[in-house]
């Protein structure tokens, strides 16, 4: 998790955002950061009004593209296994996963789907890292708990206003396990758009995002 006691702010580092771009650059200047992986805001047992929280959202139709870009980078080794593939190391294309090649569209229709229903193991985040953004930003309440919420497509921005905030000197982002991917918008037909649509409708509605942003 990302706390820090000494400069009382915590940083919901939510997947796929430039979350560890953030994360690195804070920690040239913050020397108490404990960091422990992707954590939703009740994960925290502190008095929340003592703290300043901020946190980075993206467009869910981009956010998708770069996480099926991530698992295939990755021969999605991340995904429980399916039927038919083969002995691990033997699939073309996932060196040493035994993991078979996924186009996006299976990846958003099916994959993601188990992914999301399937049981938590231990004490990890992977479970969340499919759902609305805006369900890691809320209290035990259910209220949007959050002091700054910025943009992706604002990065740089909107983080020189979290380190104004917390008197932090000038600090430049630097791109830290970038996907590498075409424009989000060119991997959609119809039925992939409205089932990010459905998926995320509470980010579309709270953050106002739209397919062609």
């Amino acid at each position: 998790m990302a706390i820090s006691r000494q400069h009382r702010f915590i940083f919901i580092k939510i997947n796929k955002t430039g979350g560890s771009s953030i994360q690195r650059s804070l920690e040239t200047v913050v020397h108490d950061m404990d960091e422990k992986g992707h954590r939703i805001l009740t994960d925290y047992d502190v008095p929340l009004d003592e703290f300043f929280k901020f946190s980075f959202v993206r467009n869910p139709w981009d956010k998708m593209v770069s996480f099926y870009a991530y698992h295939k980078k990755r021969g999605f080794d991340l995904l429980p296994r399916r039927r038919g593939d083969a002995p691990q190391g033997n699939i073309s294309g996932s060196p040493g996963t035994g993991q078979a090649e996924r186009s996006f569209r299976e990846f958003l229709l099916e994959d993601l789907q188990t992914i999301r229903f399937r049981n938590s193991q231990g004490a990890s985040s992977r479970q969340l890292r499919t759902s609305n953004q805006l369900d890691w930003l809320v209290d035990h309440q259910g209220r949007v708990a959050m002091d700054f919420i910025g943009r992706f497509e604002s990065l740089q921005q909107d983080f020189d206003t979290v380190r104004r905030r917390l008197g932090f000197p000038s600090l430049q982002l630097r791109q830290v396990n970038a996907s590498k991917h075409g424009h989000y918008t060119t991997y959609y037909d119809d039925e992939t758009c409205r089932a990010v649509e459905q998926a995320f409708q509470k980010d579309i509605s709270y953050f106002g995002y739209r397919f062609g942003d």
